[in-house]
């Protein structure tokens, strides 16, 4: 199980009994939980955010993590105390890149030593150093981006090859592309060839082997298809505005992007001509949905997930021009009335009276 912080943000001035931070955990590469602590002494706060249960955590870190000892008292490993030592690690790995702007970085006999640079070529230091002690060879780290005098040093680790050599432990799509990208990564960083390094090509060959239980490509052809019609009959919007985008990033991407085309959609069925209208997009914060809106010469309507509640997500009022942000009385829609755009086009031009477009004659009613 392979367990990582991402987004991590450590608040030190609210930082009282415990590190007051934000954070994302990431399992085997897929987003699991949302990690917070007020820095009040409380234990830190899990919302779980994929399949995997903080239960089933705890269970695989006791048995694959070494029991703690501190003053003749044991603790078994948990979820809290691998999130601790991932932010150590974290804080660590920060000051070492703070160090390396303006020192030379190295490893010898299992010891870190700095040098500082002092205006001082970081090269010329390197091959000082180099020259001097030839053992900390390929141990010397430099940060010398922002040093254009400089030629840059690139460095390479073993762990790819490991993982290439003994692939035992990657048994998902998830974890095994993970190790893929992080292979290309370190090629990156020790100025190799992503597409000719060994363990990259070995990596992604067990990709194949991990895959090969499943369907054959006409099944699983045959299966894709068969989803995008299933996809096509509920569609997501749907699904997101009853779900909830708050805190979830990648929901709300989406909230918005079908948003702007279910906007757009009801700009054709309203025969709206193209630049006679705007369609905004508003993510706002991470606690709300934001909001998605098409302002044109007559009418303005908004795809909100608001405190109005279901049948409320859709709110439309009759304006005069597009710099009336204002208009006349608010009215309400639900999120499938948007989705039956046609149908909805209709409402709209009966409650708020648009003008008939351009070519359609006007329908007179007894």
């Amino acid at each position: 199980m392979l367990i990582e912080l991402r987004k991590l943000r450590i608040m030190k001035a609210l930082s009282e009994e415990t590190p007051c931070y934000t954070a994302e955990i990431w399992i085997n590469g897929a987003l699991a939980f949302h990690a917070s602590n007020r820095g009040h002494g409380a234990a830190d706060d899990y919302r779980q955010a994929g399949a995997i249960t903080e239960a089933e955590v705890n269970n695989w870190l006791r048995a694959n993590r070494p029991i703690r000892s501190f003053h003749d008292m044991t603790f078994e490993p948990d979820l809290e105390h691998e999130i601790a030592s991932l932010m150590d690690q974290s804080e660590h790995l920060a000051l070492l890149r703070r160090r390396m702007r303006t020192n030379v970085v190295t490893i010898e006999d299992g010891e870190v030593f700095t040098y500082p640079l002092r205006g001082r070529p970081a090269a010329a230091l390197v091959a000082a150093l180099r020259a001097k002690s030839p053992g900390i060879e390929g141990t010397v780290r430099a940060d010398l981006r922002s040093r254009p005098e400089a030629h840059p040093m690139h460095y390479d680790v073993a762990m790819r090859h490991q993982q290439a050599l003994d692939p035992s432990a990657l048994i998902t799509i998830a974890a095994t592309l993970h190790a893929i990208n992080a292979a290309i990564t370190d090629c990156r960083n020790a100025g190799k060839d992503s597409e000719t390094d060994p363990a990259v090509i070995l990596l992604a060959r067990h990709l194949g082997t991990v895959c090969a239980s499943a369907d054959d490509g006409r099944t699983l052809r045959r299966t894709c298809i068969d989803q995008i019609a299933e996809i096509r009959r509920h569609p997501v919007l749907r699904t997101l505005a009853y779900r909830g985008v708050s805190y979830d990033e990648a929901a709300k991407r989406t909230f918005h992007a079908e948003g702007r085309a279910a906007m757009r959609r009801l700009a054709e069925a309203l025969e709206m001509d193209e630049g006679s209208f705007d369609i905004r997009s508003n993510k706002a914060g991470p606690a709300i949905s934001g909001e998605i809106t098409l302002h044109g010469e007559e009418i303005w309507v908004q795809l909100s997930l608001s405190c109005m509640g279901p049948d409320h997500e859709v709110l439309f009022r009759r304006v005069r021009g597009r710099d009336d942000h204002c208009g006349e009385r608010n009215r309400w829609a639900s999120i499938n009335e948007l989705l039956a755009p046609d149908r909805f086009a209709e409402r709209l031009r009966s409650e708020l009276r648009l003008t008939a477009p351009v070519g359609q004659p006007a329908r007179l009613f007894a």
